[in-house]
């Protein structure tokens, strides 16, 4: 396995291959999307694990919907099972090492939360745990100390499990290498990344105000509202996905997965996506 460095300005063209690629099987791919989020939904019900199962069973169902959404790329079309293709992996052994990617992913965010805690009063836990605005401090900025906090702890992690569980799917490397291959990739390409993070916000944001336009058309209407807001949430959602791909095309090139470290070509020179 070979890690490259691209130009920065990959980081944005990864979100227009993103359309793309959805273009090519918008119905398979929105479903896959759908059955994907369903997934982690119900895993809540699993006894046990409860809130943390979709952060444990991530890692497993995302290595299936890349696989998808490869098989798009090189002209297949993926059949709903190609999401849980992570079980059978490597003859069947590479569930548990997804799984392992799952718990790191888990310790994580439950370390990230505890310690943004310690800062907003325990507000982001509220918010995500669903108690209710009632156990939420009064301070109006502890929120957003809290969420900055979060942020800055967890973003590591998520830079590490970017690429893992391919790693570890597809090529067989230890969860704790793959994660560490993963950290080195996406830093070497931070710029691109960077790139591809701010473009999805400014993407984010335009949605939310195209969002806000149709509830006024709508008279905010619930029904319309929804009729409208849904199937455009959706696209979203699985262009979101399908931009993933790219990034990992461009800066893995699969090999010897038994090599000790990554190498790296010299960085790419920026210019025209």
């Amino acid at each position: 396995m070979r890690i490259v460095t691209v130009a920065s300005s990959r980081g944005v063209a990864w979100i227009g291959e993103g359309f793309v690629l959805f273009r090519r099987q918008p119905i398979a791919l929105g479903a896959l999307t759908v059955l994907y989020l369903l997934s982690l939904v119900l895993s809540k019900l699993l006894p046990l694990v409860g809130g943390f199962a979709p952060l444990l069973l991530t890692p497993l169902l995302s290595v299936g919907l890349m696989r998808a959404i490869r098989d798009v790329d090189e002209g297949r079309g993926p059949p709903p099972k190609q999401l849980y293709s992570g079980a059978w992996d490597d003859g069947g052994r590479a569930w548990p090492r997804l799984l392992m990617l799952g718990v790191g992913n888990s310790l994580a965010a439950a370390l990230s939360l505890f310690v943004s805690s310690l800062v907003d009063g325990g507000a982001l836990v509220a918010l995500t745990t669903g108690e209710g605005p009632d156990s939420a401090p009064a301070h109006p900025m502890s929120m957003a100390y809290g969420l900055i906090v979060f942020t800055l702890l967890y973003t590591p992690s998520q830079m590490a499990l970017w690429f893992a569980p391919m790693f570890t799917g597809w090529l067989g490397i230890a969860p704790a290498k793959a994660a560490f291959f993963s950290l080195i990739a996406v830093w070497r390409n931070r710029g691109a990344f960077l790139r591809f993070a701010l473009a999805w916000m400014a993407l984010a944001a335009a949605f939310s105000v195209l969002t806000q336009v149709l509830m006024l058309a709508s008279g905010a209407q619930t029904l319309v509202v929804v009729l409208l807001v849904t199937p455009i949430t959706l696209t979203f959602l699985t262009v979101l996905y399908c931009s993933f791909w790219p990034s990992y095309r461009d800066i893995v090139i699969e090999g010897d997965a038994t090599s000790s470290a990554p190498s790296d070509p010299a960085p790419a020179p920026d210019g025209p996506a």
